[in-house]
């Protein structure tokens, strides 16, 4: 890899926070504000995915097929894994291992207590608001049984059991929901989150036709198109184009935007937002508050559920893109508790393709280097 491809990556990864910057924020909705007032419905379960084979290229690219109630899914992979996507934002604490049950029983699920026996070992899941949609992936190592079925449950949590899924508002999932599948015969294993796994899909879109080649090969679209920084002078950037905090003046909220490693360490990973800090010792970025959004950080690197950049991100993109009528509600959902100012970036927003981009290199771990 040439210097040039370096460079590209480099800004490919970080698009999405230049194009945060693009805009400085105003004031929060006012009363009458669409977006304001009291909705909590439950949160439903769109889809559940499982991976059934995988596609060679750069690295082993799951493809998954969709589980429905009530029938049997044939051929699941031994190593596969399990995408369950929402209409809501859900609450980054519920979306915990414990909010499912996979085993090889028919008998049915209510609570975690009652998922006993073999077939469930999961990493921690990945949530990715950008998709509204949580990931979970098994263990190194671990496989399911040969040509076995398998009953897969989404749990509900209650006065009984706190595991299951919520949406950030804390209404929980109105129902529990049982899958079955069959097992196939493989023992491909299945790519795990990290670094390595974004920089092989950024390589292999480079390789890629098209949009429609690299979604199919690459698992999402890595744009590689050079955008330019917007951290300027205009609001999270420097005027003298020098970066770091102080260098040329004055840096909106103290968030400096420039794709630097250091400089974001320094600015916004792991930085409260200005408008989350609420409550005692609220300037101390929040892993799991009790109240979704509270001392939420700028970034949280490898949790883009917790990450403020990406709902003001959303809330922009909702507002001019999305044709999502679920997604639009939730946006003004959100802008009425949590994401308040003006969405990001002010003018422009980002394809669906770059959402996925920007939430996929803060779930990696956010490299800025790929070898």
């Amino acid at each position: 890899m040439n210097a040039y491809q370096l460079s590209e990556i480099r800004r490919s990864v970080a698009f999405g926070l230049a194009l945060v910057a693009a805009g400085c924020d105003v004031e929060a909705p006012g009363p009458e504000h669409a977006s304001r007032g009291l909705d909590q419905p439950p949160p439903l379960l769109l889809r559940v995915e499982a991976t059934t084979s995988y596609r060679d290229g750069d690295g082993a690219v799951p493809i998954r097929t969709v589980l429905a109630e009530g029938t049997t899914t044939y051929g699941v992979a031994r190593s596969a894994s399990f995408v369950l996507s929402f209409d809501r934002f859900l609450l980054p604490t519920s979306v915990a291992r414990q909010a499912i049950c996979l085993r090889a029983s028919p008998e049915p699920v209510r609570t975690l207590a009652e998922c006993a026996g073999p077939g469930q070992d999961f990493l921690e899941p990945e949530y990715d608001p950008a998709g509204r949609r949580a990931v979970f992936r098994q263990r190194p190592g671990f496989r399911l049984a040969a040509a076995t079925a398998y009953w897969l449950t989404v749990l509900v949590p209650s006065e009984i059991s706190p595991y299951g899924f919520q949406a950030f508002d804390g209404a929980s999932l109105g129902r529990t929901y049982a899958f079955t599948f069959v097992t196939g015969q493989g023992e491909a294993d299945e790519p795990l989150p990290g670094p390595g796994r974004f920089c092989a899909a950024v390589a292999c879109s480079r390789s890629a036709q098209d949009r429609r080649d690299a979604a199919a090969r690459c698992g999402f679209y890595a744009d590689l198109a050079p955008l330019g920084s917007c951290a300027g002078a205009s609001c999270h950037g420097q005027p003298s184009g020098v970066p770091g905090p102080g260098a040329g003046g004055d840096i909106a909220m103290g968030l400096d935007l420039t794709m630097d490693e250091q400089i974001l360490w320094q600015t916004a990973f792991g930085h409260t937002a200005h408008q989350t800090q609420q409550g005692p010792a609220a300037t101390a970025g929040g892993q799991g508050p009790a109240r979704f959004g509270r001392a939420m950080p700028i970034i949280d690197p490898d949790n883009p559920g917790n990450s403020y950049a990406v709902y003001k991100v959303l809330a922009q993109f909702a507002s001019h893109e999305s044709d999502d009528p679920a997604l639009l509600r939730e946006i003004e959902r959100l802008r009425e508790s949590v994401v308040v100012g003006l969405p990001m970036p002010a003018g422009q927003t980002l394809t669906p393709a770059e959402m996925t981009n920007l939430s996929a290199w803060i779930g990696n771990g956010t490299p800025f280097a790929c070898p």
